[in-house]
């Protein structure tokens, strides 16, 4: 169930800093994106859009979106967020290793899942799991439960 927002400051009262990164990460829910979501004016709305309002006083406008400048999914730093292209999105996921590719050098291969689903069967955790093979949480946990890459045994 969302929290209801209505000021930054409500906002920032739910996040943990994390002094090596900068970051201000979302502790409560979250979409399996990794984003945190809350309630705002009676929808439900992703944290790091929330804060961009909260700073710029407006939500971009489709195609635009919110983008992370740390490339980490929950956190809602103003100082994180930048007004971006879909396009944008894509090619920073890939270039922190945070989306698969279809080389054969690319971020994730076989031999890689298999070694997450095996870190996950022996219970890490998807974020450990994420910050050891430098993917998202929510990547972590898909490749896990065989939602992406269903071919690999």
């Amino acid at each position: 169930m969302p929290f209801k927002m209505e000021t930054k400051e409500s906002l920032l009262s739910y996040t943990l800093l994390e002094p090596s990164t900068g970051c201000r990460i979302w502790q409560r829910g979250k979409a399996t994106s990794g984003h945190g979501m809350v309630s705002h004016d009676g929808s439900q709305v992703y944290t790091h859009r929330l804060m961009f309002y909260f700073e710029h006083g407006y939500f971009p406008v489709l195609p635009m979106q919110v983008l992370h400048r740390c490339n980490d999914a929950s956190c809602i730093e103003p100082s994180h967020l930048y007004e971006g292209s879909k396009e944008q999105n894509i090619q920073d996921a890939c270039a922190a290793g945070h989306r698969n590719t279809i080389t054969p050098d690319g971020v994730m291969n076989p031999d890689k899942v298999r070694a997450i689903r095996k870190r996950r069967a022996e219970g890490a955790t998807c974020d450990q799991i994420g910050k050891e093979f430098g993917i998202s949480s929510s990547n972590a946990s898909a490749i896990s439960r065989r939602h992406t890459w269903r071919n690999v045994d």
